[in-house]
């Protein structure tokens, strides 16, 4: 570590840029490979096969929280910025769209067989 030199801006933006086109293009393949195997499932009549989704959810969630924190740590103490506690209402509103996602998957699953 004694031998890292301090990043300027732009080499910080160059960074930042190739990370996200990294994380995107995880992510794209991982839904890919969720469509696949569901389609597979679907056409087969086999159960699916939740680990492409999971490990999609995974990095999203980890992604989502971490700016979470990051936002709350670094707006503390400010008393201009007073952001809304939303993290609650997301994580409701992801449950929600998680069970109806499931209970569409099912029911389209169980209309198919």
């Amino acid at each position: 570590m004694k031998n890292m030199k301090k990043m300027d801006e732009m080499e910080r933006h160059i960074m930042l840029l190739s990370q996200s086109y990294g994380y995107r293009a995880a992510v794209l393949t991982l839904a890919l490979w969720t469509i696949c195997k569901s389609t597979l499932a679907l056409v087969k009549n086999t159960a699916a096969d939740p680990l492409p989704v999971v490990l999609m959810w995974i990095p999203m969630a980890v992604q989502w929280i971490s700016q979470e924190v990051l936002k709350r740590r670094m707006t503390a103490g400010d008393e201009e910025y007073r952001a809304p506690n939303t993290a609650l209402r997301v994580a409701i509103a992801a449950v929600v769209l998680g069970a109806f996602l499931a209970a569409l998957g099912t029911y389209v699953f169980i209309l198919l067989r």
